[in-house]
């Protein structure tokens, strides 16, 4: 899971950051049985050698004791029975070292383990006890950070939503006429004010999540230092624990060897778990980084403020330029040549013919 606000290495503070302590808790019961196995390995090849150590001077006993060149004098008895000799005493020192292994040391490991370790259900119930400690800590924190990132998208989507109608609004303005009724312009002006609604509403409730999430820091912060530092705890004892048991191996061979465990001492004065411990909390602990609480994200799309709109009105005109057009010369008509002479007209004049208009007869008078 990723939020808005966290660094790209993962710290200790995320969520499930406690993931490797964790681990590590678990780890120890590991270490203890490969210890464990470590003791008895050895023992068993301590028995080996004394397995054969044994077979190797019963062989000879059997030939020096059959054969009379071996004692045809006593020197020469001597000779070859020292050896053997040796070997038995040798055989006895790693037998006692094979037990001593197995008695003193595995079983203290053993031992160790059953009281601080407790396995239930394929599990060690205390490995599941401080990865439940960790995730009651962080439960406030995990649901406030995946609150924020639901409103974050919740309001980033009611931001793009009223741009777009917004846009919408401001495209259906710049015509003239407009491009839809009356009506429908009613319609998207209520769209537009219940989408600014929804939009105050996503905002708010983004930014009171980021304000819970600040105000929960310092709780956050002491809970989880507190299951680190029993986790801390538990790896002193175990660290110091081992420090026990190798002290007890260097014992056990320190029967057989003497002075020539010296190394064994120099590793055992070196072991010092306190820097160590240290270190660990800042690799994989609460000082590998601050705790990264997410931040406000606005919106980064372009708005409808930025935008610039074109119309039909204002779509430019394509410049389609006139074709050229050779125009060629009309070639002139011929007219022709008449060859007969036209006879000239000559006018005639004209005859008027005047038709007398008789007067209107006066007609009598009835009365």
């Amino acid at each position: 899971m990723s939020f808005e606000g966290s660094r790209g290495e993962s710290t200790f503070w995320d969520v499930d950051g406690f993931r490797p302590v964790v681990k590590r808790v678990d780890q120890g019961a590991t270490l203890l049985d490969d210890m464990s196995t470590l003791i008895t390995e050895r023992a068993a090849i301590e028995a080996r050698y004394v397995t054969a150590l044994q077979q190797w001077n019963h062989r000879w006993e059997q030939r020096i004791e059959q054969s009379t060149k071996y004692r045809e004098s006593k020197s020469n008895y001597l000779l070859f029975k020292g050896p053997l000799v040796e070997a038995a005493g040798v055989a006895v020192a790693h037998a006692l070292l094979q037990q001593r292994l197995l008695n003193e040391v595995k079983v203290l490991i053993d031992q160790w383990k059953r009281d601080h370790y407790t396995t239930s259900m394929m599990r060690i119930k205390e490995v599941k006890q401080i990865e439940d400690e960790f995730m009651l800590a962080q439960k406030p924190w995990r649901k406030s950070r995946t609150k924020a990132d639901k409103y974050r998208k919740e309001y980033h989507h009611r931001a793009m939503e009223l741009d777009q109608l917004n846009s919408k609004l401001q495209m259906v303005l710049s015509t003239n006429p407009p491009l839809i009724t009356d009506e429908d312009m009613a319609k998207l002006r209520v769209k537009i004010a219940d989408a600014q609604r929804g939009l105050n509403l996503a905002l708010q409730k983004y930014k009171d999540r980021l304000q819970m999430i600040e105000d929960d820091k310092q709780r956050y912060q002491r809970e989880m230092i507190i299951c680190f530092n029993k986790t801390q705890e538990m790896e002193l004892d175990r660290i110091r624990f081992m420090q026990t048991v190798l002290e007890q191996y260097q014992k056990a061979v320190h029967l057989e060897y003497g002075d020539k465990d010296e190394a064994l001492l120099r590793t055992l004065q070196s072991i010092n778990p306190e820097p160590d411990l240290i270190e660990y909390a800042h690799r994989h602990g609460p000082g590998n980084g601050a705790i990264a609480a997410p931040r406000f994200v606005e919106a980064t799309f372009p708005l409808t403020a930025n935008r610039t709109f074109q119309t039909v009105a204002t779509i430019p005109e394509v410049q389609v330029p006139p074709p050229v057009v050779e125009i060629q010369p009309m070639p002139q008509p011929t007219v022709p040549v008449l060859q007969e002479e036209i006879p000239e007209v000559v006018p005639q004049p004209l005859e008027v013919k005047v038709i007398p208009v008789q007067p209107p007869v006066p007609q009598a008078n009835t009365a």
